[in-house]
């Protein structure tokens, strides 16, 4: 049961370049997609399929497909993502997949390398509506999460507000809505593997927002480090080092 951080997007990436992109509304293009704010979102209306194409610029491995806010489960719309080291072809397909739920989205498969990469959005009984979508090689952690661990979906922060009459009745409930928070814990995993990945890692988790999902079908969390300060991993044993990584963000 492998835990995985997606942390880099090879759409929003400064050598990628998009090609194509229809069949989105206008105002909602494909573009507003890879804003990492959710508040800008792309949409393909009825009876339309969603095509983007990118070059990235460079061949990069690819294995993973993310999208923090969509109704595509509501809307029975379906994502497929190709990679081609061509554009002209042969493309092949590394994600064909219609969520069953709006929760946040994330598909790993295994890494296929290439320069293009096309999204197509397809197959929608309504308008298909989506933000935050990132593509790139998502990083498997060495160890699956120990005693202890609260999964993204058991670590809701909300508030709730009681309000009471003079007579000491409950006259209503305000619920406000926090992130959610859960800690990834890698816990003595070997060195080697720290210091084949924790740079690339610790830089994206200062900059960028991330997808977080603890196992295969548990769920993935949209968010960023719970706290300003840098996780910094630290030997246990001899060649084995653990590090504890709070994440804040949401889920549905």
């Amino acid at each position: 049961m492998a835990a995985h951080i997606l942390h880099t997007n090879l759409l929003s990436a400064g050598s990628a370049v998009e090609l194509t992109a229809t069949g989105f509304d206008a105002g909602w293009e494909f573009a507003n997609a890879l804003n990492i704010g959710t508040a800008l979102k792309a949409q393909v209306l009825l009876g339309v399929v969603g095509v983007a194409e990118y070059d990235l610029g460079v061949i990069a491995p690819i294995s993973s497909v993310a999208i923090a806010r969509h109704n595509f489960g509501t809307a029975n719309a379906n994502i497929k993502v190709s990679v081609a080291s061509n554009q002209a072809g042969p493309w092949s397909v590394l994600v064909d997949h219609s969520p069953i739920d709006d929760d946040v989205l994330l598909v790993v498969e295994p890494v296929i390398t290439g320069r293009y990469v096309r999204v197509e959005v397809q197959n929608h009984t309504q308008a298909a509506i989506f933000s935050v979508v990132c593509v790139g090689d998502a990083l498997k952690l060495p160890r699956s999460m120990p005693n202890g661990f609260i999964p993204p979906e058991f670590g809701a922060q909300d508030q709730v507000t009681a309000s009471y009459t003079a007579g000491t009745e409950l006259a209503g409930l305000s619920i406000k809505r926090q992130p959610a928070k859960t800690r990834a814990i890698i816990k003595e995993a070997p060195r080697k593997w720290f210091f084949d990945n924790w740079r690339e890692l610790q830089v994206a988790l200062l900059k960028n927002t991330v997808f977080f999902r603890w196992k295969e079908t548990g769920s993935t969390l949209y968010g960023t480090l719970a706290s300003k300060k840098s996780p910094n991993p630290k030997f246990v044993k001899t060649y084995y080092m653990t590090v504890n990584i709070d994440f804040q963000g949401f889920i549905s």
